[in-house]
């Protein structure tokens, strides 16, 4: 396992959110059984997302990816937003 991303497990385990992975994110760890983990996930518009399983670096390597394809889900909707909002104060 990569150190840092060991380093951020550890951190995570220790109680401490993670929140500088993903822009708007934080994630918490549990080891919710001998070897079994779990990341839960939350941004600051309440989407949450959650992953399980034996391997941490997979783990967070798919909480990452949840997280930023809703992050780049709500961007998308956002521009829709501003153009469709742009359209009717003309």
């Amino acid at each position: 396992m990569d150190k840092s991303v060991q380093d951020l497990i550890v951190k995570g385990l220790g109680g401490k959110a993670l929140t500088t992975l993903v822009d708007g994110w934080s994630f918490r760890v549990a080891e919710v059984s001998s070897n079994v983990y779990k990341i839960d996930g939350m941004d600051t518009w309440g989407h949450k997302i959650s992953n399980v399983g034996t391997d941490p670096e997979e783990v967070l390597n798919r909480s990452l990816k949840d997280a930023n394809r809703i992050l780049s889900r709500r961007e998308f909707i956002n521009k829709i937003r501003a153009a469709i909002s742009k359209i009717f104060r003309s």
